[in-house]
């Protein structure tokens, strides 16, 4: 069986790799924006060579909570670039 394609989900940011993915993920979801995760490339073979970790991912939010979402990214870079 073939998943459904959610046309509700837009892109919010590629990363490098799933720790980065997994922070924003958790960083949205902590201001009450559920995030997903996609993988740029087949999980299942990819992870076996060189691990999950390395793996380029791309997140995705709803596409009525795109602009918090982005507001949360763009608000925690200036927070850093403040430090």
């Amino acid at each position: 069986m073939k998943k459904k394609k959610d046309d509700n989900l837009v892109f919010l940011i590629g990363v490098r790799n799933d720790t980065e993915g997994c922070i924003i993920e958790g960083l949205l979801d902590s201001c009450g924006v559920k995030a997903t995760l996609k993988y740029d490339t087949d999980i299942a073979w990819a992870e076996v060579i060189i691990g999950k970790s390395a793996m380029p991912v791309s997140v995705y939010v709803n596409k009525e909570d795109y602009d918090k979402a982005k507001e949360i990214l763009d608000s925690k870079l200036e927070d850093d670039e403040d430090e």
